[in-house]
């Protein structure tokens, strides 16, 4: 499928090198994929787009990549990966709704079959950033409008663990 960019800022290209980078509030489409961020660069010859958030003189942060595909939940993040070719990306420290809960990760790894592998999760339905409970898990596994499973959980209430540890979670997502 082709891919259809944009930026405001610069879009530059190396076309010895086979690669390109876009600046500033940019976006990116393909097939059933859109990405927003304030960076990303393209690298034709291995097929690797990486995407981050730019930050001001301040310190402040900007442009966070929002990951979405057609039927899914966006995902907003730090910083990714995805590669074209294989349909895989990875995704770091982000945060995604999952049903009616709020799932925030350190890792993300999407596969080609739209299933996700997440690394150092925090499970939450509730709103507030930081969450004033969840559910902390080492890995978990979701299927897109499914269910989410997870290995061993422990219910953290305001960032302190209790001492009630679930040996694994499967949540509905509908």
């Amino acid at each position: 499928a082709p891919v259809t960019y944009h930026a405001d800022d610069a879009v530059i290209m190396d076309i010895p090198g086979k690669k390109f980078y876009l600046f500033g509030k940019t976006t990116v489409d393909f097939d059933q994929i859109n990405l927003k961020a304030a960076e990303v660069d393209f690298d034709q010859a291995t097929n690797m787009l990486k995407a981050r958030y730019v930050e001001d003189t301040a310190g402040e942060r900007h442009g966070a990549p929002i990951f979405s595909q057609k039927g899914q939940q966006p995902f907003q993040s730090d910083s990714m990966l995805y590669d074209f070719k294989t349909k895989k990306g990875k995704i770091y420290s982000t945060v995604s709704q999952q049903g009616e809960g709020f799932m925030y990760s350190e890792q993300v790894k999407r596969q080609a079959d739209n299933s996700i592998n997440a690394y150092m999760n925090r499970y939450t339905t509730c709103d507030e950033d930081p969450p004033h409970f969840d559910f902390h898990a080492k890995k978990i596994k979701i299927i897109p409008n499914k269910l989410m499973i997870s290995g061993p959980a422990n219910l953290e209430v305001e960032g302190v663990p209790t001492p009630l540890f679930i040996p694994f979670a499967i949540f509905p997502l509908t």
